[in-house]
Formats: C-alpha cells, structure tokens, sequence
C-alpha cells in the first residue's frame, strides 16, 4: 500500500516519470502473471489434477488475470488488517458454538 501512495504521490508531486512509471506496471503485471500461468502448467504437468482441458484453460486464464484484481485485494486486505491491529480493533467472526457430531453414538466399552 505504501508503494501505491508513494508512486501517486510522486506523480502528483512530478518526482517521478509517468513513462517508467507506465512501463515498470505493465512489466511486474505481465511478469506476475506470466508466474501465475507458469505455476498451474507446472502444476498440471507434474501432478495432473485436472479432469479435462477446459478446466486447465480456465484456470490458466484466471491466473493470467490474477494481477488485476486478486493482488490489489490482497494488498487492501493486509492494509486493513495492519490497521486494525495498530487501532488495537478486533474483529468479531461472530458466535461459534459447538453441536457435537449428529448421528454419531459412542459405543460402550
């Protein structure tokens, strides 16, 4: 996140080159995705997890979309969670009470 304000930052303030600015996104956009791709292929051809092509196409197309939307969110969310723990916040995940295994009898012994 600190890296997104700065690289604005610098551009409002003209410190930094909108052209190198413009070219080293595009380029850690295609490198981050060209690993993501790499990563499923290399998946599939050691272990063969998937049933047909199409599901190996659509996965190597979502990892190639992977630096768009997954990464800044992952971003937000690592920004959310340093703030709340700064802010000494905690989140609440609600009421988690336990039922026991329904159906399962114990045998006597």
């Amino acid at each position: 996140m600190t890296g997104y304000i700065i690289i604005i930052l610098g551009i409002i303030l003209s410190f930094v080159s909108i052209e190198i600015t413009m070219v080293m996104g595009v380029v850690t956009i295609f490198y981050g995705s060209l690993l993501s791709a790499l990563a499923v292929l290399l998946e599939e051809w050691t272990y063969h997890k998937y049933p047909d092509v199409k599901s190996i196409l659509k996965l190597y197309l979502w990892a190639l979309t992977e630096s768009f939307w997954y990464r800044p969110l992952l971003v937000w969310w690592r920004f959310e969670g340093l703030w709340m723990f700064l802010t000494r916040r905690k989140s609440s995940w609600g009421d988690m009470n336990r039922k026991g295994v329904a159906g399962v009898e114990r045998q006597q012994s």
